[in-house]
C-alpha cells in the first residue's frame, strides 16, 4: 500500500513523467500497398538514332498521363522521362518523374513526385502478346510533397510489361511514411 501511495504522489507532483497520449496521434503513417496501372502509353519526342554503325533509337524523350486506383490508391499522375536504348544488349535504361495528384488510404490527399529509374528488356520480347518486361525502381522525390503528403517519403518498385508502343501494365509495390498523414476513404 505504501508503494501504491508513493507512485500517487509522485505522480501528483510532477516528479514522474508520463507520456502525453498526444504524441502517439502525431507519429508519422506509413502505409503499404500494391496498386495495379495500366498506361495507355507515353508519347515519345526527341528521337535520336544510334548512327549507321549502330542501329536502333539510342536518345528518346517521352511523356503521359496515367491513374493508379486500387489498394486505397486514386491517384492521377502525369509525367514526363527521358532515356537510351542499347542495342548491344537490347535493354532501355530511363528516368521519370511522375507528379501524382489524388488520395492514398492512411495518408490523406495531396500530391507528390516519384523519381523513377527504368529498365525495359527486350531480350524477353513476347511475339505473341507483343510485350517486354518492365522493371522500375522508384522514390519520392524529397520536398515534393503537397497536402497531407508534406514531407511525405518512401520507396519501392514496380514490374509490368510494355509494348513497343510504349503502353505498359503491371503494378506498384511499395511503402509512404506520411507525416501529415490521416486516414482517407477508399473510394
Amino acid at each position: 500500500m505504501r508503494k501504491v501511495r508513493l507512485l500517487v504522489a509522485a505522480i501528483a507532483l510532477g516528479t514522474l513523467a508520463v507520456p502525453p497520449m498526444a504524441e502517439a496521434k502525431t507519429r508519422p503513417q506509413t502505409v503499404r500497398f500494391t496498386v495495379p496501372f495500366d498506361d495507355e502509353g507515353s508519347m515519345p519526342y526527341g528521337i535520336h538514332q544510334c548512327g549507321v554503325e549502330r542501329m536502333g533509337v539510342c536518345d528518346v524523350k517521352f511523356d503521359g498521363h496515367t491513374t493508379l486506383r486500387g489498394d486505397g490508391w486514386v491517384t492521377f499522375a502525369d509525367y514526363f522521362g527521358h532515356g537510351h536504348g542499347d542495342p548491344m544488349t537490347r535493354k532501355f535504361y530511363g528516368e521519370s518523374w511522375d507528379r501524382h495528384t489524388g488520395s492514398v488510404k492512411g495518408c490523406g490527399s495531396g500530391s507528390f513526385v516519384m523519381q523513377q529509374r527504368i529498365v525495359g528488356d527486350f531480350n524477353t520480347y513476347d511475339p505473341v502478346k507483343g510485350t517486354y518486361r518492365l522493371d522500375i525502381e522508384w522514390t519520392i522525390l524529397p520536398g515534393s510533397g503537397s497536402g497531407d503528403f508534406t514531407d511525405a517519403t518512401g520507396e519501392g518498385t514496380a514490374e509490368g510489361q510494355a509494348t513497343l508502343q510504349f503502353a505498359n501494365k503491371g503494378s506498384y509495390t511499395g511503402s509512404i511514411t506520411c507525416p501529415r498523414g490521416k486516414a482517407v476513404a477508399s473510394r
